[in-house]
């Protein structure tokens, strides 16, 4: 509880509600790194993100033009 309550962990929170983030109850543990990876039809990882504290991702923008620009035409 004492790592959700640190200053960054709650500004990061708070940051994450004000974009429409709402609470839900937690489906894994909650101190562990948030992340986000996206693998190919092969299960190969073409890029990652891991996050530093609670509430640590890419913003949507940034994301969409990752997916954007790992697509293969055809």
């Amino acid at each position: 509880m004492r790592q959700m309550a640190a200053s960054r962990g709650i500004g990061s929170y708070l940051a994450a509600m004000r974009s429409g983030l709402r609470p839900r109850v937690p489906t894994r543990d909650v101190v562990k790194s948030p992340g986000i990876a996206i693998f190919d039809a092969d299960l190969r990882l073409l890029w990652m993100h891991e996050g530093r504290r609670l509430g640590d991702y890419p913003p949507i923008h940034a994301l969409l033009a990752t997916v954007a620009s790992l697509r293969r035409p055809g």
